[in-house]
C-alpha cells in the first residue's frame, strides 16, 4: 500500500507547485495600488515613436492618421497591429510597487543605456515620455521598466523585448 501512495503524493505536490506558480496565491493582490505610468497620455496625442537599442534605431510617424516607418529618409506604411500594441501598452500600463529604488541595480536590470529606450512625441515634436525597457522579469510574462525621470524600477506584466527589439522590416506593413 505505501508504494502506491508515494507516486500519488509526488503527483499532488507537483500539481500544487504548478498551480502556485501560475496563480501566485501568496502575492497580496488586494493592497497593491496600481496607478497609470502616464495618466495624462492619450493615444491621439502620440504622433511619433522612437525605439533605440544599441545601434538598432526605429522611427515611426503618424501622417494623415496612418503610421509610417522611416528608413533612410523613405517612408513605408507601418504594421498597424504592432504599432497599436505599443500605443495601448503606453496608455494602459500600470505602476505597481517599485521593485527597486537603488540606481546601482539598474545596470543589472538593463534599465540604463543597455535597455531599450522608447520615446513618444506629440505632433509638435515635443517629448511626451521616455521609458527604458529592461530585461525579462522572473517569469516569461513580465519586464522591468522605468521612466527616464523616475528613480524607481517597476515590474510590468507584459514581455516587451520581443515586441520592440525587431528589425525595421518587421515594422513595415506586409503587402
Amino acid at each position: 500500500m505505501p508504494k502506491k501512495i508515494i507516486p500519488l503524493l509526488v503527483a499532488v505536490t507537483l500539481l500544487g507547485l504548478v498551480i502556485a506558480h501560475f496563480e501566485k496565491p501568496f502575492q497580496d493582490r488586494f493592497t497593491m495600488v496600481e496607478t497609470p505610468f502616464y495618466p495624462n497620455l492619450k493615444i491621439d496625442d502620440i504622433a511619433a515613436i522612437d525605439i533605440d537599442y544599441f545601434t538598432h534605431k526605429t522611427h515611426l510617424e503618424k501622417e494623415n492618421q496612418e503610421w509610417q516607418v522611416i528608413e533612410e529618409g523613405q517612408k513605408f506604411l507601418a504594421d498597424v497591429e504592432r504599432v497599436d500594441r505599443i500605443l495601448h501598452f503606453f496608455t494602459e500600463v500600470k505602476k505597481g510597487e517599485p521593485m527597486t529604488t537603488d540606481e546601482n541595480k539598474f545596470p543589472a536590470l538593463q534599465l540604463d543605456t543597455t535597455g531599450i529606450s522608447v520615446t513618444l512625441f506629440n505632433a509638435k515634436g515635443d517629448k511626451l515620455s521616455r521609458m527604458i525597457i529592461g530585461k525579462q522579469g522572473p517569469d516569461v510574462f513580465s519586464t522591468f521598466v522605468r521612466d527616464e525621470n523616475d528613480k524607481k524600477a517597476y515590474l510590468v506584466e507584459t514581455y516587451l523585448t520581443n515586441m520592440l527589439n525587431v528589425p525595421i522590416e518587421e515594422w513595415k506593413k506586409k503587402e
